[in-house]
């Protein structure tokens, strides 16, 4: 793959900074149309990114990969279908996930964030922390708005988010 122009706002990584990334389970890399991709975090030259490095207009897909096994979820944002583990997934139990957006007219943007929970013990030490990882797209779509998306856990089970804390916009 070749490689996107990078930023200026590219953060250099320092220690703290390497702390914080390896407690993170999974990373991103967005894909883009002209071939390109940008990963989260570049080992070689040590450089991280955040969600705002990401080229919207460029974006095709973007996905959410186990550091340590070969887990992946992805949304293309083309087709708006989301994929586990490179096959494509259109339902959770009896949930449709995504929609199908072949023949549609749209304008959509990705969603990927995560949520920090820290456990702490009396003395206020943390005691334990865990990550949730949500991963979809939100938009227009033939004039009716529109919301989909996946929550990830740190243990690779995933689910569709709660509908009254994922409401269309």
């Amino acid at each position: 793959m070749a490689e996107t122009q990078l930023s200026p706002q590219t953060i250099n990584v320092n220690q703290s900074d390497e702390k914080n990334f390896s407690q993170m389970v999974y990373e991103w890399v967005a894909k883009y149309n002209n071939g390109t991709e940008l990963k989260q975090y570049d080992k070689e030259k040590k450089q991280l990114f955040h969600f705002g490095h990401i080229d919207q207009n460029k974006l095709t897909e973007l996905v959410l990969s186990h550091k340590k096994t070969n887990q992946s979820f992805s949304v293309n944002l083309k087709t708006g279908l989301f994929s586990i583990n490179g096959e494509v997934v259109k339902k959770v139990g009896k949930e449709s996930l995504g929609l199908d957006l072949t023949d549609k007219t749209y304008q959509i943007k990705p969603i990927l964030f995560r949520r920090v929970k820290r456990l702490f013990n009396t003395a206020m030490f943390v005691k334990a922390t865990t990550m949730t990882y949500f991963l979809g797209w939100e938009g227009v779509v033939e004039d009716k708005k529109e919301k989909h998306g996946l929550q990830i856990f740190e243990d690779g089970t995933y689910a569709l988010p709660p509908k009254d804390n994922f409401v269309a916009l």
